[in-house]
């Protein structure tokens, strides 16, 4: 491999690392996105490292949505065209994507104890099934009185 071509393919790793973006990273180079498609296709190195780069890209948004959930965001308050102050509004939202990303065990209704999936119809026949259930129980105390 020649010293440009080092030159070019560290440059669009590093601005993919940044922006996790194919095309400004092409762009930044000169290069087409097809043929840096065409080029990670057969080069084991440089699918590697572009993976990497997008791995860390993740890591970076991960980190930005993390500080927005915890730390929060300040926005300006105004009155009559004038700032008379600010607020913090923290991302609850956020913050729950991030748990159930980490922890879906515990955070993701839709994710059992095993670590199973639990679909729809899954969700479906267990609430009929303990519906069904209370209905017994309530039928059998009124049969009682």
């Amino acid at each position: 491999m020649t010293h440009d071509d080092c030159e070019w393919r560290d440059a669009f790793l590093d601005s993919l690392r940044v922006t996790g973006n194919v095309s400004a990273a092409a762009r930044l180079v000169g290069r087409s996105r097809a043929s840096l498609y065409r080029m990670r296709r057969i080069d084991p190195d440089f699918a590697s490292a572009w993976q990497d780069a997008l791995e860390e890209a993740v890591d970076w948004l991960e980190l930005e949505a993390l500080r927005r959930a915890v730390e929060g965001i300040k926005e300006d308050r105004f009155s009559k065209g004038e700032i008379v102050g600010t607020i913090t509004r923290y991302s609850d939202s956020l913050l729950m994507f991030l748990l159930k990303a980490r922890r879906p065990w515990l955070y993701d209704r839709r994710v059992l104890r095993g670590g199973q999936t639990n679909t729809d119809e899954d969700s479906f026949d267990a609430s009929r099934a303990a519906l069904e259930e209370k209905l017994d129980r309530l039928a059998n105390l009124s049969a009682k009185d």
